[in-house]
C-alpha cells in the first residue's frame, strides 16, 4: 500500500508541475502586465460635481462615475455617442463601433462594427449602477509587439508618448477627460535577479548542515508553506487591482489562476505532511513549489525591471513577493530533492523531533543487551561505525521501524530491521555517518532509490507532456478538419442596413475592399427601363447586404457572411438627358471645370450610372458586382471599373486613420459625424431642394439643357466627386523623410502636424521655425487644403488605394481612388482643388488621370428603391 500511495503522491506532484499557467499570467490583469507605460490624468478627476473620471488597472481601463442630476454621454472613437451614464444606470449605443472595439484590452479590429454611428443612438442598458468601466484605446499604447518610434529611439529616457482626450457631453455642455501616456524606464534587473539566486542558495545550502539536517522535514515544510502562502498573497494583490468590488476581485482571482491555486493547494498539503514529519510530503511539495518558482521566473520576473505593475501594495511589495517565491521556492524544491534522495523514507520523522530519543538494545554488538540513548527525531541518512554483517542476532545494520504509528519510548528488540536512517553508537562512543541507498526492507515495506525516483518522475513528466502535446495535436487536427479554416467571426457576420434616410457607404467606416463602377445606358433604354433596373438593384442589394441568397446566385461567396457589404448608387449628368429628365437635373451637377495639370482619360471618366460596392471580403464584393452586372443586362453596360483596397480589419491594433501608398495618414481632418454642421456640409438640405440654376452649356459628356427647379427629390442625398489620382511613387521615394513631411505638413509616423501634438491636434499655422519661416510651409498640403484657408470649404474624403501593376518603365501604376462627398461640389471640391492645383507642394508627385461626378440620391424606405422620387415623380 505504501508503494501505491507514494506513486499517487508523485503523480499529483508531476501533474501540478505540468499544469499550464492559465489564460492570464500571475502578474497580468486586464491584459496589462508589468510595464514602463504610465497613463496619467492631466484634467481634474472630478470634472463637474458628481462626475468623476479615473484611469484604472495600470492604465488598462477607464472608469466614469456619475452621481449628478444629468446623464453624461461618453463619445466614441468617431465622436459618436458611445455610453450614457446616470442615476438610471449605464447604457451603450448599439450603433457605436466603440462598443465592440472597447470590449477588450487590445481592441481587436475583428470586433469592428460597420453600423451607422451617425444615426440616432440605440441605447441598451448594461448596468444598474451609475459607473462604467471599459478598455479605452485612446489612453494606452495598444500595439503589443512594438514600442512607439520615439521610445525605440531613446528607451532609457523618461518621455511623453502621446496626449489623450476622452470627450463627453452633459446636455449641451462639452467636457473632456485629458491625460498623457508616459514612458518611464524601470530599474536595472540585476539586483532583483541576483537577490533571488542568493536567497535560493541560502535556503538550499543548510540542508547539508547537521543542525538543519536533523530537522529538515520541519524546516523545509515550513518554508514550502511560506512559498505557497506568498504565491496566494501575490495573486490576491494582483486581483485586488481590478476595479468593481468583491465580485470583480473574485473573478480576477479565481478565473485566471485556477491551476496556479491548485499548485499552491498541493504545495500546502505537502508542507503540512512535512511539518508532521512525513517524508511523503516531499513528493508533493518539491514539484509544486518548484513549479511556482518557475512560473514566477516565466511570468513575474519582469516586475523587477519595470516601472509599473497591476498590483495593490506598491512596487516594493510586488518585487519582494516575486523574489521570495522565486528564490525561496527554487531553494526549497532543490533541498527537498536532496531530502528524498538521501533516504528519508524510514526516517524517524514519524516519531517527531520532539520525541527525544529511542532506547535501542544490543547496539554495537553489546552482548549484555545494554541500552543506548539515541536521538532519532528526524534523522536523514544513517550513521554506522563500519560495514556490518547480517546474523540472526546482529543488531547493527538493522533499523528501527519508523513507520507511522510506532510507539514512542518503546524498547526495541536488538534484532531490529536493517535500514538507513538510524543513528547508532559504537562501543567506543564515536558516531559516524554513512549515506545509504534506500532499498526494500525485509518486512516488505517499500523504499525508493535515487535512480528510481528520478526515473519515475522523469517518465511521468515525459508521459504527461506527450499526452498533452499529442492530445493538442489531435484536437487541432480535428478542429481544422471540421472547420476547414477560420470560422465566421463578428467581422464576417456584420450587416449594414440598406434602408434609411441616407444611403450606406457614405459615412460607413471604410471597408477593406471597394469596387467603383460607372455604367452607360444601352441604346433605347428609357426612363421606365432605368426605374425597373434601380428597383432590381435596390431589392437585390438590400438582401445581399443582410447576407441573404438571391436568385441566380453563382456560389462565388457561398458560406460567407455579409462582411459589412454596402452598395451605393448614383446618377451622372448625362443620364437626365437620356431619360427625358433634363429639367430635374440638379444645378450642382454642373460639369467640373478643368484644373491645371489634369491628364484625364475620357474612357475612365464620367458615366450615366454609378455604383460603389464595398465589403470586408473580396469574394463578397466580386459576387455582388457580378450580380449587379447580370441584373443590368439590356439596360446598362459597364463604362469603367476601378478596384481599391484599404487596410484589412485586424491589421492594426487599434482604429486609426488609413494610410495611403505614400505612407501618409490620409483623412485626418475629415468632418466628424457628431459635428452639428456635419449633415449640412455633406448632405443636401431641404431648403436647398428648390434651388435651380444653369446646368452649363453642355453637361459632362456632352449634356445640354438647363437644370430646372423641381429638385426636391435630391433632399437627403449628396454629391460625390471621383478622381483617379496616380502617385508618382518612384519620385516620392526619391526624397528623404524630412522633405516628405515638409511637403505634407505632418509627421509621417504619427500624422501629427509639424507644430506638435498628435494626429488630431490642431495645426498651429502661425508658429515660426528657428529661421523665422512658418514650421508648416505656405505650400504644405495641409495648409493649402485646410478649410480655414478655403473659406470653410469642406468635403468628406473616403478614398481607397489602388495598384494596377507596373508600366513599361517599371514605375508602379498605383495611387488613390479619391472620393469626396459634399452637399455641393461648388462649395467643396472645386475651390479646394483649384487652390491645390495652383500651389500645393504635393502636386508634383501626383497625376490626375480620371474624373467623374455623380449625384447620390437619398436612401429609401423598405419597399421602395433608390431614385424612386426622381424616376417616378
Amino acid at each position: 500500500m505504501r508503494q501505491v500511495r507514494r506513486l499517487v503522491l508523485l503523480l499529483v506532484g508531476v501533474l501540478a508541475c505540468l499544469a499550464p499557467a492559465g489564460s492570464a499570467s500571475a502578474q497580468e490583469l486586464s491584459g496589462q502586465g508589468p510595464s514602463n507605460f504610465h497613463t496619467v490624468m492631466t484634467s481634474p478627476t472630478e470634472l463637474v460635481p458628481g462626475l468623476s473620471v479615473r484611469v484604472i488597472e495600470n492604465g488598462a481601463r477607464m472608469e466614469v462615475r456619475n452621481s449628478g442630476p444629468q446623464d453624461v454621454i461618453v463619445l466614441g472613437y468617431m465622436s459618436e455617442p458611445f455610453l450614457r451614464i446616470g442615476k438610471g444606470g449605464v447604457y451603450e449605443n448599439a450603433q457605436s463601433p466603440a462598443v465592440q472595439l472597447s470590449s477588450e484590452r487590445w481592441g481587436s479590429v475583428d470586433e469592428k462594427s460597420n453600423l451607422q454611428p451617425t444615426g440616432a443612438p440605440q441605447w441598451r442598458k448594461i448596468s444598474a449602477e451609475p459607473v462604467a468601466r471599459w478598455y479605452d484605446q485612446r489612453v494606452h499604447w495598444i500595439v503589443q509587439q512594438r514600442l512607439p518610434p520615439r521610445v525605440m529611439a531613446d528607451p532609457d529616457r523618461a518621455q511623453r508618448v502621446q496626449s489623450w482626450t476622452v470627450p463627453m457631453k452633459i446636455g449641451d455642455r462639452d467636457l473632456s477627460a485629458t491625460g498623457e501616456l508616459r514612458w518611464e524606464p524601470g530599474p536595472s534587473p540585476w539586483p532583483g535577479i541576483v537577490g533571488s539566486l542568493v536567497l535560493a542558495v541560502l535556503v538550499f545550502v543548510p540542508v547539508w548542515l547537521r543542525v538543519v539536517y536533523r530537522r529538515a522535514l520541519l524546516v523545509y515544510g515550513a518554508l514550502a508553506g511560506v512559498v505557497a502562502g506568498a504565491s496566494v498573497l501575490h495573486l490576491a494583490l494582483v486581483a485586488a487591482a481590478r476595479a468593481g468590488g468583491f465580485g470583480a476581485w473574485a473573478g480576477a482571482f479565481f478565473a485566471g489562476n485556477l491551476l496556479q491555486l491548485l499548485s499552491c493547494a498541493v504545495a500546502f498539503a505537502g508542507a503540512v505532511l512535512l511539518v508532521r514529519g512525513r517524508v511523503g510530503g516531499a513528493w508533493l511539495a518539491a514539484p509544486t513549489v518548484g513549479v511556482l518558482a518557475l512560473r514566477v521566473a516565466g511570468y513575474d520576473l519582469p516586475v523587477l525591471w519595470r516601472s509599473s505593475s497591476p498590483f495593490v501594495g506598491g512596487l516594493v511589495a510586488d518585487r519582494a513577493l516575486t523574489v521570495l517565491v522565486f528564490g525561496a521556492g527554487l531553494g526549497v524544491a532543490l533541498a527537498l530533492v536532496v531530502v528524498v534522495r538521501r533516504g528519508a523514507v524510514a526516517g524517524a520523522g514519524a516519531v517527531g523531533d520532539a520525541v527525544g530519543s529511542v532506547e535501542v538494545g544490543g547496539v554495537g554488538g553489546d552482548p549484555t543487551g545494554g541500552r543506548a540513548s539515541t536521538p532519532v527525531g528526524v534523522l536523514i541518512g544513517a550513521s554506522v561505525a563500519a560495514p556490518v554483517e547480517r546474523s540472526a542476532d546482529a543488531s547493527v545494520g538493522r533499523s528501527v521501524d519508523a513507520s507511522v504509528g510506532t510507539s514512542v519510548g518503546t524498547s526495541v528488540d536488538a534484532s531490529v530491521k536493517a535500514s538507513v536512517g538510524t543513528s547508532v553508537v559504537d562501543p567506543s562512543g564515536s558516531e559516524e555517518s554513512e549515506e545509504k541507498v534506500m532499498k526494500p526492507a525485509s518486512s516488505g515495506r517499500w523504499s525508493v532509490s535515487r535512480r528510481r525516483f528520478v526515473g519515475v518522475a522523469g517518465a511521468a513528466g515525459a508521459g504527461g507532456l506527450a499526452i498533452g502535446v499529442g492530445g493538442g495535436a489531435v484536437a487541432f487536427a480535428g478542429e481544422s478538419d471540421r472547420d476547414g479554416g477560420t470560422p465566421l467571426t463578428r467581422l464576417g457576420s456584420t450587416a449594414v442596413p440598406f434602408f434609411g434616410k441616407h444611403q450606406a457607404g457614405i459615412t460607413t467606416p471604410a471597408q477593406a475592399k471597394a469596387v467603383l463602377l460607372a455604367w452607360d445606358l444601352e441604346p433605347g433604354a428609357d426612363r421606365a427601363a432605368v426605374a425597373a433596373l434601380m428597383r432590381r438593384w435596390s431589392d437585390t442589394a438590400a438582401r445581399l447586404t443582410q447576407g441573404e441568397v438571391v436568385d441566380g446566385d453563382d456560389q462565388v461567396a457561398a458560406d460567407a457572411g455579409p462582411c459589412s457589404l454596402t452598395v451605393t448608387f448614383g446618377f451622372g449628368a448625362t443620364l437626365f438627358d437620356k431619360v427625358g429628365l433634363a429639367q430635374r437635373r440638379p444645378a450642382a451637377l454642373a460639369p467640373l471645370p478643368p484644373f491645371p495639370g489634369d491628364a484625364l482619360d475620357a474612357a475612365r471618366s464620367d458615366g450615366d450610372l454609378f455604383t460603389q460596392v464595398c465589403a470586408d471580403d473580396g469574394l463578397v464584393a466580386f459576387a455582388t458586382v457580378r450580380t449587379l452586372q447580370r441584373l443590368a443586362k439590356g439596360v446598362a453596360r459597364v463604362r469603367w471599373q476601378s478596384n481599391g483596397f484599404a487596410r484589412s480589419p485586424g491589421a492594426t491594433a487599434k482604429p486609426m486613420t488609413h494610410r495611403n501608398l505614400m505612407g501618409q495618414i490620409d483623412g485626418t481632418n475629415n468632418p466628424k459625424p457628431n459635428d452639428p454642421a456635419f449633415d449640412k456640409k455633406i448632405f443636401v438640405a431641404e431648403d436647398a431642394g428648390d434651388v435651380g440654376g444653369a446646368g452649363g452649356a453642355g453637361g459632362a459628356g456632352g449634356t445640354s439643357g438647363t437644370a430646372g427647379t423641381d429638385q426636391k427629390w435630391v433632399t437627403g442625398g449628396t454629391y460625390v466627386v471621383f478622381r483617379r489620382i496616380r502617385m508618382l511613387l518612384d519620385t516620392w521615394d526619391g526624397i528623404d523623410k524630412a522633405r516628405q513631411e515638409r511637403v505634407i505638413g505632418r509627421a509621417k509616423d504619427t500624422g501629427a502636424p509639424l507644430t506638435g501634438g498628435d494626429e488630431h491636434s490642431a495645426a498651429d499655422f502661425g508658429k515660426p521655425g528657428p529661421d523665422g519661416t512658418p514650421v508648416i510651409a505656405a505650400d504644405a498640403h495641409i495648409r493649402v487644403a485646410a478649410p480655414e484657408f478655403n473659406r470653410g470649404a469642406t468635403m468628406l474624403r473616403r478614398g481607397y488605394s489602388y495598384h494596377d501593376g507596373f508600366g513599361t518603365d517599371g514605375a508602379p501604376d498605383a495611387g488613390l481612388l479619391f472620393l469626396a462627398w459634399q452637399h455641393d461640389p461648388a462649395d467643396g471640391f472645386v475651390p479646394i482643388q483649384r487652390k491645390l492645383a495652383r500651389g500645393d507642394a504635393l502636386s508634383p508627385f501626383l497625376r490626375h488621370e480620371a474624373s467623374a461626378m455623380f449625384v447620390i440620391p437619398p436612401g429609401c424606405a423598405q419597399g421602395g428603391y433608390v431614385g424612386q422620387s426622381l424616376l417616378e415623380g
